[in-house]
């Protein structure tokens, strides 16, 4: 199977698993297992084709439901013949289904605002790894090789000046958590990019195209963290003048892979679409949204669903945001053993004219044996799932996931103890394939915290 063969194939096994969800065939949560699972492995040129396929499809789609808005006008109230009315064309569950594997339109954020310039520096670097893909299918001189990879290089710039400058931001901010996985992910990007080409120089180029896919996996997982998760977060938490001090500081270090941005200046207030913010917090996990009218009606909720005390925004919530006493109001509350922020603000259209007002509800985390609160996470997409490898693993994490992280811990894992030895060939790897850390140490009749340390300790001798 080719280049081209491999992304088509890819594609079409995702967008058959969406054509059974949108024909009722399958739930919703069966869908996004399925594609799940899917996107584990996924290529970067596989994951642009991916995009590529759903724009075309939510266009489409969407076209299709301006066709059936005016045949209603017209009159037309029976279905066509053969037509199942099970099978109409919905946009919106199409980008539901597919929303935790997309980034924001950070590009709609005006010239040289510090996000814009982040989500283009991620761009390029795609570009870069797309190419890689596309390659590894050509016949190409171990110079092309070289001439890749140094300019891929460059992003180390990006990489550094994040964690100089947007990380303890955001640490500041109370997105510690996160933060510090970027800051993982980003050293093992370079880590992973140097032993590379140092393979490449060596000419040991069967090597080198091995841990390419490693390379692969980790940059995109870098970037999806980014995009989905801290991006969306500085837009929420950030102010104007952070922002503009957040630029400051990254011109003195400089830019990856783009031309030099355009200047920026923090302005009274935000110009961002309040329907551009509501779909960027979608890409936070964990977190509830509810747009409510001038009244305090809610009128549109996303992240779940509407509970009856949530349908009216309090009175003295609303009283206090319309009369200037801050533009944002917060407070913890508790459910059950978790813990809730909940973050009301004013929402104001591109001329400051107030429009309504936005409430974000985000799980902090549950509360521990001792009363104390523990930081929230959500583990779903492979982008979380790299972000665990690289902080640790637990009795809960996959072997085979560990061996495609690592590489050197496929040979290096027979030496944890001396009955895995019998482990050793295509049989016993296909039983690990099935097999978490907490399972193997029942096998082994060990403590799974005792198994769980010495697979840290090796993985952090790397």
């Amino acid at each position: 199977m080719d280049y081209r063969e491999r992304i088509e194939a890819k594609v079409g096994i995702l967008f058959q698993i969406a054509d059974q969800y949108l024909s009722g065939q399958i739930p919703l949560e069966q869908a996004k297992e399925l594609i799940g699972f899917e996107m584990v492995r996924i290529r970067p040129a596989q994951y642009e084709g991916m995009k590529k396929e759903l724009g075309r499809r939510l266009q489409e789609e969407g076209k299709h439901l301006q066709e059936g808005e005016l045949r209603r006008q017209e009159g037309e109230t029976r279905l066509r013949e053969g037509e199942n009315p099970s099978n109409s064309p919905n946009p919106e569950k199409l980008f539901e289904l597919f929303q935790d594997y997309l980034s924001p339109p950070f590009h709609k954020l005006r010239e040289g605002h510090p996000l814009r310039i982040y989500s283009e520096e991620g761009g390029s670097a795609r570009g870069y790894l797309v190419r890689i893909d596309e390659m590894e299918e050509e016949e190409v001189s171990l110079a092309d090789w070289e001439a890749l990879y140094g300019a891929l290089k460059g992003f180390q710039v990006h990489i550094k000046r994040q964690q100089r400058n947007f990380y303890p931001l955001l640490t500041s901010k109370e997105i510690r958590r996160k933060a510090e996985r970027a800051a993982v992910l980003g050293n093992a990007v370079l880590e992973e990019l140097e032993q590379n080409r140092e393979r490449l120089r060596n000419g040991n180029i069967i090597d080198f195209l091995y841990h390419q896919r490693t390379l692969s996996q980790i940059f995109m997982s870098y970037l999806d963290l980014e995009e989905r998760a801290l991006y969306p977060e500085a837009l929420l938490r950030f102010s104007e003048q952070d922002f503009a001090e957040l630029r400051k500081s990254d011109d003195e270090d400089g830019y990856a892979l783009i031309r030099p941005p355009g200047a920026f200046v923090a302005s009274e207030r935000s110009n961002v679409d309040p329907a551009f913010i509501l779909r960027s917090v979608l890409a936070a996990k964990e977190l509830k949204t509810i747009f409510y009218d001038l009244s305090g009606k809610a009128v549109f909720v996303e992240g779940g669903h509407l509970a009856a005390q949530e349908r009216q925004l309090p009175e003295a919530v609303r009283h206090d945001l319309l009369h200037g006493a801050g533009r944002q109001k917060k407070h913890d509350i508790n459910e059950g053993k978790e813990t809730c922020l909940i973050t009301y603000s004013t929402v104001e259209d591109d001329r400051g004219k107030l429009q309504g007002f936005l409430l974000i509800k985000e799980k902090r985390g549950g509360l521990n044996e001792g009363g104390g609160l523990n930081e929230g996470g959500n583990v779903g997409t492979e982008a979380h799932r790299m972000e665990k490898d690289a902080c640790g693993v637990d009795s809960d994490q996959n072997l085979f996931e560990l061996f495609e992280r690592y590489p050197r811990f496929r040979e290096d894992f027979y030496l944890l103890n001396e009955e895995l030895k019998g482990l050793r060939g295509q049989i016993g790897m296909d039983i690990l394939k099935e097999s978490t850390v907490g399972m193997l140490a029942k096998s082994l009749r060990i403590a799974p915290d005792e198994l769980v340390e010495r697979i840290n300790t090796l993985l952090e001798s790397y």
